[in-house]
């Protein structure tokens, strides 16, 4: 009733410092929302608090409107002004996740089976580095690949340490001057040193003329040496498995995954008829860098590809592991070089690697 005597009805009364609605059947607004108001058991405004309504978490501010699109401390309420949580937000240009409570999450997180980190702000950190690891454009860190910057990271997306695979091509000199190897830093080009061939020409060189069957036999020795000092049987080389490395050896500079370009799995690349032969089928994949210059021979080049293809596989305890599986084996190894820098007559060439062993396994 009002100092009139009249009944209020479908408005707002300030009584005693607090807020009330009167709805249109004379009755307060309690436990209930009008507008973007809450109005609490006792039928006064919700004011600077926090309110569950319908399952979901709500602040309301000073002046009694939910918050929304905006942030309340390490909390950010969407467009409905309902807490954001098991989610993710974007704000002010930038990504960040809300957990189950609701509250932003800073540091390493796994959010559906991909790692993300976030940075003290709480910001999702893209196209950097974080330690050892580096998160890509969508913020998912990256593995098994190569980083933009040409950098190898293996499958647990840790930094490969021990040699940097590539040297990013720069026009500006102060770039150049800061660009890491961690091997040498060879002689860049210049008018009175000029290269024998040129980088394409190097490239087209070594995958025509390469003798693939030195590489196998090479490696082979080198992985059968290893597999005799831990009491292993030995694997023979398999003609029918280098029809599918040979393939997928080219396959890895498009896609550097056991997934092949066209969304099949690496075994898909041997006819089914070929592949059924063997019972168990295992690949490693690698990409290490070599280094040529124009007194290196082919010989030189396939030994070397071999113990680096080899010893890349040795020092990851997975690749280990597939390469130490016990059982009557067979194995084929393919390289694909791929022209990467040209520093005066030097070639950094990449070596685009794929390994299979199949046959039946014992363990």
């Amino acid at each position: 009733m009002k100092a009139d005597g009249t009944q209020a009805k479908s408005e707002w009364i300030h009584d005693n410092g607090l807020w009330f609605y009167i709805k249109d059947n004379g009755e307060y607004a309690s436990d209930e929302w009008v507008g973007n108001y809450y109005f609490k058991h006792w039928g006064y405004m919700a004011q600077n608090e926090w309110v569950e309504s319908n399952g979901n978490w709500y602040y309301l501010k000073a002046d009694g409107q939910y918050a929304w699109q905006e942030w309340i401390g390490n909390y950010y309420f969407n467009y409905w002004g309902d807490m954001a949580h098991n989610s993710w937000v974007e704000s002010n240009g930038n990504w960040y996740y809300m957990n189950q409570n609701g509250v932003m999450q800073t540091g390493w997180q796994e959010i559906n089976g991909n790692w993300y980190y976030m940075n003290g702000s709480g910001a999702m950190a893209t196209n950097q580095w974080v330690g050892d690891y580096y998160m890509g454009s969508n913020g998912i860190m990256l593995e098994n690949t190569i980083t933009p910057d040409g950098y190898l990271v293996g499958y647990d997306g840790k930094w490969v340490k021990g040699e940097q695979i590539v040297f990013p091509i720069s026009e500006s000199p102060t770039n150049q001057q800061n660009q890491q190897t961690s091997q040498q830093e060879p002689v860049e080009n210049n008018h009175d040193n000029k290269p024998v061939k040129s980088l394409e020409e190097m490239e087209e060189y070594l995958n025509n003329n390469i003798d693939q069957q030195h590489i196998n036999d090479e490696f082979i020795k080198l992985l059968n040496e290893e597999r005799e000092a831990h009491g292993i049987t030995t694997v023979t080389y398999s003609p029918i498995l280098f029809k599918g490395v040979d393939i997928r050896s080219e396959e890895l500079e498009i896609s550097f995954s056991h997934t092949r370009p066209n969304g099949e799995l690496y075994y898909s690349a041997l006819p089914t008829k070929e592949s059924n032969q063997f019972r168990t089928m295992l690949e490693n994949a690698t990409a290490p860098i070599i280094y040529l210059d124009s007194d290196k021979t082919l010989k030189q080049v396939e030994k070397e590809a071999a113990k680096k293809i080899f010893n890349r596989w040795k020092n990851s305890p997975k690749h280990y592991k597939a390469m130490m599986v016990n059982g009557d084996l067979q194995a084929a190894v393919s390289v694909h070089f791929s022209g990467n820098k040209l520093f005066g007559k030097q070639y950094v060439i990449r070596c685009y690697s794929s390994l299979l062993i199949g046959g039946d396994a014992y363990n």
